[in-house]
């Protein structure tokens, strides 16, 4: 199991380099947020260190690009692994599209003519 981890890892590790090297900035927020849902649904890790780092950066390169939705899953990854890091009141907690998703539109059956 341990080699399968470290193999894992080191796939990770370039994905990192190559999509830093390319500059596919979505690519390595996604990238950071795989890596911490391997590390942290992964073997047993005594130190969650990593999976926060890895979640701030995603959160912070899809905010960069406008990525909302992406930006508000790492947030709400972050909140769920570590509740008590960030106080609610914070102002820089949402920003940049990353608020609450809006409602749906209606679905309609069949036009309204009147």
């Amino acid at each position: 199991m341990m080699e399968e981890w470290e193999e894992a890892e080191a796939y990770f590790e370039q994905a990192l380099a190559i999509a830093t090297m390319a500059n596919a900035f979505p690519d390595l927020g996604r990238t950071y947020l795989n890596m911490a849902n391997l590390i942290a649904h992964g073997a047993e890790v005594a130190d969650l260190t990593p999976v926060k780092e890895y979640l701030q950066q995603a959160r912070r390169i899809f905010m960069e690009r406008g990525m909302g939705p992406h930006a508000r899953h790492a947030r709400e990854y972050l909140e769920k692994l570590f509740p008590d890091d960030e106080s609610p009141d914070n102002p820089n907690r949402r920003r940049n599209g990353e608020g609450p998703t809006p409602p749906a539109p209606p679905e309609e059956d069949e036009p309204d003519y009147e």
